[in-house]
């Protein structure tokens, strides 16, 4: 903490509420100005806990929300001056967007899983029950009746009870060889490459990361509609969306995209354009460019 007594930045960029606890001492020792890049919609929190979360935002002077919707629920709260928040969606690692898909979606399949005989589905990120990975096993066999050569692939980090319940689920359903559970991979992108399609049943989602590598990679995408997701895709148009209380759409998508090659061409078309159009790193650098303009006029 001593070592920063002799810096003073202008601003300090606070990236995610996980990060808050670092900032807190940092900001009550120097008074450094502060911006919370706020990725966390306020559903994530049980209603309990939200005045406690809601309170550290006294600790910043500007929010940057990766989501406008998410943004636009958190200003439902008047601890947050709408003046003071700002919407920069995220963005991807082009460059490695750019050399993977050099390579045919094939070969890289068969590098990764050694046959291109099975088709793909892929869910990434934390395996726990705010991603909804238990809504695609609770499923499973009726997606596997309309699709025999289905497997799942849960890549990401790993809470061992929830992983534990799936299994279970798994073992009643009799199948386990349906499912590969592969912890966080340096080359995750790869496998969203690889896939045939990309599964996001999230319960909560501010803008996540792993649609806007689909949408780059031409990977069709199966989402649920919470929180952010639809404003990085349109349903019908650039991905299939279901409703959370509508899961059978999503087993229908899943077919859809299994079955309809048309169909599954002209949304990854649409969704890989509106990318580019809309959430490149030309635009993300744009966005924060005209931030610090902003904020340094005031």
């Amino acid at each position: 903490m001593n070592k920063l007594k002799n810096i003073s930045p202008r601003m300090s960029f606070i990236n995610s509420m996980g990060s808050h606890s670092l900032w807190k001492p940092i900001k009550e020792k120097y008074n450094w100005s502060g911006t919370l890049i706020v990725r966390e919609s306020p559903d994530l929190y049980k209603s309990s806990s939200i005045g406690s979360i809601l309170n550290r935002f006294n600790y910043y002077d500007y929010f940057i929300f990766v989501s406008d919707l998410v943004r636009k629920k958190w200003l439902e709260f008047s601890e947050i001056d709408a003046a003071k928040s700002f919407y920069i969606p995220n963005c991807v690692w082009e460059k490695r967007v750019g050399k993977i898909s050099q390579n045919s979606k094939s070969d890289v399949k068969k590098k990764l899983f050694g046959n291109d005989d099975q088709f793909i589905a892929i869910c990434t990120g934390e395996v726990k029950y705010r991603k909804g990975q238990d809504l695609i096993i609770e499923n499973l066999k009726l997606i596997c009746d309309l699709i025999p050569n289905f497997k799942l692939l849960l890549l990401g980090r790993q809470n061992q009870t929830f992983i534990k319940e799936l299994k279970n689920i798994l073992f009643n359903l009799d199948l386990e060889n349906r499912v590969e559970f592969i912890p966080h991979q340096p080359n995750a992108i790869e496998y969203i490459y690889a896939a045939d399609v990309l599964l996001q049943p999230s319960r909560s989602e501010a803008l996540p990361r792993t649609i806007l590598e689909a949408m780059a990679l031409k990977t069709p995408i199966v989402a649920s509609d919470v929180d952010g997701i639809p404003e990085l895709v349109e349903d019908n148009r650039s991905a299939i969306l279901f409703s959370l209380s509508n899961i059978d759409k999503m087993i229908e998508g899943i077919n859809t995209i299994y079955s309809n090659h048309s169909f599954r061409n002209q949304i990854t078309e649409n969704a890989h354009k509106r990318y580019w159009d809309n959430f490149s790193r030309e635009n993300h650098i744009q966005n924060y460019s005209e931030f610090i303009k902003q904020i340094s006029h005031v």
